[in-house]
């Protein structure tokens, strides 16, 4: 089979893009390229099936020709990977938010018990189902630094309205909107029908808050998640193959930087952070390698019960701003950011 480079180099980098892939903290596998030449690679698990992942690169290629279905298929057969069954211990954000959905489905049965009409509860219902997959596919595919929908215009969103640094004007008008996004819309009119038919059932409205948060929660999330990504690929195009980055986070590290950059010569300009729950792409692609050199040094006969023989095993396998304040940003690149003197910080 004849493939172009140029159409297998785009879906390739759409497929293994985060919010198609998702890498998993254990395990490895084995890649022999033509030339002998042995790629050890994690283990990962795809967030959708083959044929929505399909349907939503055709929907992305609006500017491209992309390959023909049959041919995608072929490759997402032969670039095998688990499809994602559940989200538990992997992003407990998207779980969370999933099972909110699924809770709302089960408070629209209990509010037809209620007395509300069968016909409007299945409307309800089908739209939660709906609201549900567009966040799980599409939404992430959908968002934008600029865009005149609001739900997807990621200036708008990340903007803090209160602190004048963290926030990013828009020059352009958010007058249009998205179908699936107002579908989301549904809670409003699930939280007045369950006000108006179950206002003595004081669980039933608990429920319904706790589920309701947990999807503006996990919308939210993705929003972040987007936003915090274009600092990985940012790095990524500003880096040679001479190039090392180390990246740990804490206010210990933040603190010690000044020191770092005195002691190393190498000026620290910025340290970036993933959303929780959702960076753990390029933490577990690199964990999943660790585990697999400290397994091969043990094999070997070393010892790893303390901290430095965790680091010799590492390393045994591995070819390893101004001066008086940090600036802070909320979200990636989103406002001027706020200046904290290194005095302040504890």
């Amino acid at each position: 089979m004849r493939v172009s480079p140029v159409q297998l180099d785009h879906f390739l980098t759409f497929i293994t893009s985060p919010h198609i892939i998702q890498d998993l903290p254990f395990g490895q596998r084995n890649l022999q390229l033509s030339n002998g030449q042995v790629i050890e690679t994690p283990n990962v698990i795809r967030t959708m099936i083959k044929q929505r992942t399909i349907m939503q690169y055709v929907q992305y290629c609006e500017d491209f020709k992309p390959f023909s279905t049959l041919t995608m298929n072929h490759i997402l057969t032969s670039c095998s990977a688990s499809v994602r069954k559940s989200l538990q211990g992997l992003d407990y954000i998207s779980a969370e938010g999933g099972t909110g959905f699924d809770d709302l489905a089960t408070i629209t049965d209990k509010l037809i018990d209620y007395g509300l009409d069968p016909c409007n509860g299945q409307k309800l219902q089908k739209a939660l189902k709906e609201g549900k997959q567009y966040l799980k596919t599409d939404f992430k595919v959908h968002v934008a630094q600029t865009s005149s929908t609001a739900d997807h215009c990621l200036s708008l969103a990340l903007s803090d309205s209160k602190e004048k640094r963290l926030h990013e004007p828009c020059d352009h008008p958010h007058d249009k909107s998205c179908q699936s996004c107002e579908q989301l819309k549904t809670l409003n009119e699930l939280k007045d029908q369950t006000k108006i038919l179950a206002d003595k059932d004081d669980d039933l409205l608990y429920c319904y808050q706790q589920a309701a948060q947990a999807i503006e929660s996990w919308k939210s999330h993705l929003l972040r998640s987007v936003q915090q990504d274009k600092a990985r690929t940012d790095i990524l195009e500003l880096l040679d193959e001479s190039s090392t980055i180390g990246c740990y986070h804490s206010v210990a590290l933040l603190c010690a930087c000044p020191e770092i950059s005195k002691h190393t010569g190498i000026h620290i300009k910025r340290v970036d952070f993933s959303d929780p729950q959702e960076g753990k792409g390029a933490c577990d692609r690199k964990a999943a390698t660790v585990k697999g050199h400290v397994r091969r040094y043990i094999n070997e006969g070393h010892d790893v019960a303390t901290t430095e023989g965790f680091k010799d095993a590492i390393i045994s396998w591995w070819d390893t701003w101004n001066g008086k304040s940090i600036t802070v940003w909320k979200s990636y690149d989103v406002g001027e950011g706020r200046k904290v003197k290194w005095s302040k910080l504890p």
